[in-house]
C-alpha cells in the first residue's frame, strides 16, 4: 500500500512536471512568434504580421493585445473594414487605451464613414489631449459630416498651436468655405429662383 501511494505521488509529480514543461515550450513559442510579428511589422511586411498574429489569437483567443495587434496589422495593410471589425470586438478591454481609439476612428474614416468616426476619434482626444494627430483627424470627420462650425473651431486651436501642420491649415481653409457656403444659402436660393422665373418669362 505505501509502495502504491509513492507511485500515485511519483505520477502526480510527473504529471505536473510535464504540464511545466508544456507551458514552457508554450510560451517560448508565443515569444517567438512575438518577436517574428513585431520584426515583419517593423519591416513592413504587413501579410506576414497578420498570419502571426492570427496564429497567436487562434491560441489566445482571450488576449486582447494581440488581437489589437492583429487590427494594427490589418490596418496597414489597407484592409481597414478587417480591421474596424476586430476593433469593434475589443472596445471593453480596451476602453482606456487611446491608440485603440485613434485605430478605430481612423478607420471608419478610411472607410468613408465619418460618422462612425467622430465618437471614437473625440474618445481619443479626450483620453490623451496631447495628441495632435487625434484631434486632426477628428476635425477631419467634423469636416467630412458637414459639422462646419465644430471643424473650424478645432483646426484653428491646431493651426495656432501647431502652425507646422499644413493640414490644420487646409481643413480650417475647407471648414470656413463650409460655413460661408451655409451662410449665404439662402441667398443663392433666392437667386436661383429668379433665375428660373426670368427663364419662364
Amino acid at each position: 500500500m505505501i509502495m502504491s501511494r509513492a507511485l500515485r505521488i511519483c505520477s502526480s509529480v510527473f504529471l505536473y512536471l510535464t504540464l511545466i514543461n508544456r507551458a514552457s515550450a508554450f510560451q517560448t513559442d508565443l515569444d517567438g512568434q512575438a518577436r517574428m510579428a513585431r520584426a515583419a511589422m517593423l519591416a513592413r511586411r504587413y501579410p506576414e504580421a497578420v498570419e502571426i498574429y492570427r496564429r497567436m489569437a487562434a491560441e489566445l483567443p482571450e488576449e486582447p493585445g494581440i488581437r489589437f495587434n492583429l487590427a494594427l496589422a490589418l490596418h496597414s495593410m489597407g484592409r481597414y473594414g478587417e480591421s474596424t471589425q476586430v476593433l469593434e470586438k475589443l472596445r471593453a478591454a480596451q476602453g482606456e487605451n487611446p491608440k485603440f481609439w485613434f485605430l478605430l476612428g481612423e478607420g471608419y474614416l478610411k472607410l468613408g464613414e465619418p460618422r462612425k468616426a467622430v465618437e471614437p476619434l473625440h474618445r481619443a482626444s479626450e483620453l490623451d489631449p496631447s495628441d495632435a494627430n487625434a484631434r486632426l483627424e477628428l476635425a477631419s470627420a467634423w469636416l467630412e459630416n458637414g459639422d462646419f462650425e465644430k471643424s473650424a473651431a478645432l483646426f484653428q486651436v491646431l493651426a495656432d498651436q501647431h502652425p507646422e501642420l499644413p493640414k490644420a491649415w487646409a481643413g480650417l481653409s475647407l471648414s470656413e468655405s463650409g460655413l460661408a457656403r451655409e451662410k449665404n444659402a439662402p441667398a443663392y436660393g433666392v437667386r436661383a429662383a429668379q433665375s428660373e422665373d426670368r427663364l419662364a418669362a
